[in-house]
């Protein structure tokens, strides 16, 4: 609703009445509204997915759930410093995004290591398991 309603009101703004600074802040909102609609859908579409995969064939042990629980928590967190970022541009906000997105990026890289240890783990000493994911 919120995406429609920012489309709707720069949708009556005329670009060409506007000066060159505006002109490229309102294009800069426009694809950031875009890029936002666009994440919003791959993010729920691979959340459904992956709710879905986990109550048919519980495949997430509390370990896996708790770290992808976790990098949802964080996903969030930093989509709420970009916003903030984006509207304010405040640099030492946007440091802190920076050096949050490399953490985020450093955990996901841990966290998928972990992933595969336990699959390793789980392959070794569970035939049934192995064919389940297969």
């Amino acid at each position: 609703m919120l995406h429609s309603s920012i489309k709707l009101y720069l949708a009556q703004i005329r670009q060409n009445q506007l000066g060159e600074d505006d002109s490229r802040r309102w294009a800069e909102i426009i694809d950031t509204a875009l890029n936002l609609q666009q994440s919003a859908t791959i993010i729920n579409s691979m959340a459904t997915e992956v709710v879905k995969k986990n109550l048919i064939s519980n495949i997430f042990p509390p370990a896996g759930t708790k770290e992808l629980n976790t990098l949802i928590e964080r996903l969030q967190n930093n989509l709420s410093l970009a916003m903030s970022v984006f509207v304010s541009g405040d640099i030492d906000n946007t440091r802190r995004l920076r050096r949050a997105k490399h953490r985020f990026r450093l955990l996901n890289q841990r966290y998928a290591y972990a992933h595969v240890e336990r699959l390793h783990k789980q392959n070794v000493q569970s035939p049934r398991y192995q064919q389940s994911t297969c």
